[in-house]
């Protein structure tokens, strides 16, 4: 939007985003997820590995060398739920 669109006019230019849920995702356990997506957040410069040590149950199916922001919100659901899969069956 620019900035224009906005009094006082701001010193940032902002954006309107239009989010769209994805269909046909399943989530065993949205808390789970929610939970260990925070814990991953909190220390985004470390390596996924180094943060939630239970990842490594998981190291022949997913990357763990990378850092959050480098994982799509559809990797991380799949990851967790693999994860969740292995801890709670």
């Amino acid at each position: 939007m620019p900035k224009t669109s906005f009094f006082p006019i701001p010193k940032i230019t902002s954006v309107f985003l239009r989010l769209k849920p994805q269909k046909n995702t399943i989530i065993l356990n949205k808390k789970f997820i929610q939970k260990n997506i925070k814990i991953l957040f909190k220390n985004k410069r470390k390596r996924i590995k180094n943060t939630i040590p239970q990842l490594h149950l998981l190291n022949k199916y997913i990357a763990t060398e990378l850092r959050p922001e480098e994982i799509k919100i559809t990797e991380y659901i799949r990851i967790f739920n693999l994860l969740h899969i292995i801890q709670f069956d």
